[in-house]
């Protein structure tokens, strides 16, 4: 299920042998987004069931590879500038330059997206998957003999995000003097509640008195790799700037960031995020179960077989703000240009993960036999709560293999006044089993965390002369 108040994809693509080889011919590009949901209602809403009987003999019976989505965007955007010539020269010698007041990117290349939200957005996501035969029935169910049972693979994701984008400025050439500008602004005053849960269960119950019979004979049942996630976010942006010049003609200009405010150079970005609405990501009671139930009876609960309960999760995500801002630019040639990269996120909402009540259950006839000659794993299942006012991944790499000397910057700016609260609790790994011979039994690598972050920035420049 989706929904999203306005979404856009915007694409600029211009391809040339020489575009501004002619002194009195100098294109330029322009993208412009804007997008206001003020006073937003979203609601997204799915519910999936699926199941089939897993009573089997020499037989496969597969519940894999679903997918369940609930997503709710106020404003949502994809855009692009793509630009490749032989010669790509600029209008004049003037440095790119990005104004935070005016919202403004001046360069001969330039995008510039603007997203407001305001109301209220909630995103909800509920998935059973399951065989329909787990009750004991009359006359006895037969189990599973010489079958592979697998629950594996199924996803369910509730997704609310007030403002979302993904903005990418790419220019290449032999001979390249252009100058190019990525501006992102995004403020968000939207409340977002969202909440996943997901019910897996492999159950199959035998009331047989057969010594030497099991539940599962010569079988193999897993429930692995499944996954239920809760995200919620004010604003997210993942921003890309690529340069490339074989021969670097543009100014030479030395890269400034002046706060917050400006930022200027040959090739420049700015990310700017504002959040004060309140943000809440939950999981309840999700529950991935495997049991295989023989009572107090001569039969096992499993025998000459493997059950598998791994690798399955649960998250509750929440960021006020976040973003990935990547700039990278490769000249060669007698001058470079000036790379100049800032990010100002503030927030001021507050953020709420929580995943509550997450159970893990792999039983083997806990009244009678267990497991003979058998293999049970419990293993490597996570359940994880992050709250993050703001978060950023900021990349510079400039390699210049020429004579000339690059110029890069970076500034993170971040400010959180807001509470940020995870948790996770009450949640239970389990493994019961009745008495065992010739088995392995094994509970290892399951994880519970839980991370609350004010402010998240990781800055690099890279690169080589």
């Amino acid at each position: 299920a989706e929904a999203l108040g306005n979404s856009g994809t915007n694409r600029i693509a211009l391809s040339a042998t020489g575009a501004g080889a002619d002194t009195l011919v100098d294109p330029t590009a322009a993208l412009s987004n804007v997008q206001d949901g003020n006073a937003a209602e979203i609601v997204s809403v799915s519910k999936m069931t699926v199941f089939a009987n897993a009573e089997s003999s020499a037989s496969s019976v597969a519940l894999n590879g679903n997918s369940n989505t609930a997503l709710g965007v106020i404003n949502n955007a994809s855009n692009s500038i793509g630009v490749s010539a032989v010669t790509l020269d600029g209008l004049d010698a003037t440095v790119g330059s990005i104004t935070a007041s005016s919202n403004t990117t001046t360069a001969d290349y330039a995008l510039n997206s603007v997203q407001g939200a305001s109301g209220t957005l909630a995103s909800t996501a509920r998935s059973d998957i399951y065989n329909l035969d787990q009750a004991v029935t009359t006359p006895a169910n037969a189990g599973a003999v010489g079958s592979v049972i697998t629950l594996t693979g199924n996803a369910t994701t509730a997704e609310g995000t007030a403002n979302r984008i993904s903005n990418q400025l790419s220019a290449s050439a032999t001979d390249n003097g252009a100058t190019a500008g990525l501006n992102n602004s995004q403020t968000s005053a939207a409340t977002v509640d969202v909440n996943a849960v997901s019910i897996v269960n492999a159950t199959l119950a035998t009331t047989s008195t057969t010594v030497s019979t099991g539940t599962a004979q010569n079988s193999s049942i897993s429930v692995e790799d499944n996954s239920t996630t809760a995200l919620a976010r004010g604003n997210s942006a993942s921003n890309a700037l690529n340069y490339d010049a074989t021969s670097y003609t543009g100014p030479t200009t030395l890269a400034a960031i002046g706060t917050t405010a400006t930022v200027g150079a040959a090739v420049a970005m700015r990310n700017g995020q504002t959040n004060s609405g309140a943000l809440n990501a939950t999981s309840t009671s999700a529950t991935y179960t495997l049991s295989l139930d023989a009572g107090a009876t001569g039969a096992a609960g499993a025998l000459n077989s493997s059950a598998m309960l791994a690798n399955n999760s649960v998250a509750a995500n929440g960021f006020g703000n976040v973003a990935s801002n990547t700039l990278n630019a490769t000249t060669s040639g007698a001058t470079a240009p000036s790379v100049g990269l800032l990010n100002d996120q503030s927030n001021s909402g507050g953020v709420t993960t929580l995943a509550t009540g997450t159970t893990f259950t792999l039983a083997l006839n806990a009244d009678g036999i267990g497991a003979t000659n058998s293999n049970a794993t419990m293993a490597n299942n996570t359940v994880s709560s992050n709250a993050y006012g703001n978060m950023a991944m900021n990349s510079v790499t400039m390699a210049a293999f020429g004579a000339g000397v690059p110029s890069s910057a970076v500034s993170s700016v971040q400010s959180n006044t807001a509470a940020i609260s995870a948790t996770a609790t009450n949640v239970t790994f389990g493994m019961t089993v009745g008495s065992n011979s010739g088995s392995a039994l094994r509970v290892s690598g399951n994880n519970t965390t839980a991370q609350a972050v004010g402010n998240s920035s990781v800055n690099s420049i890279n690169g080589g002369n």
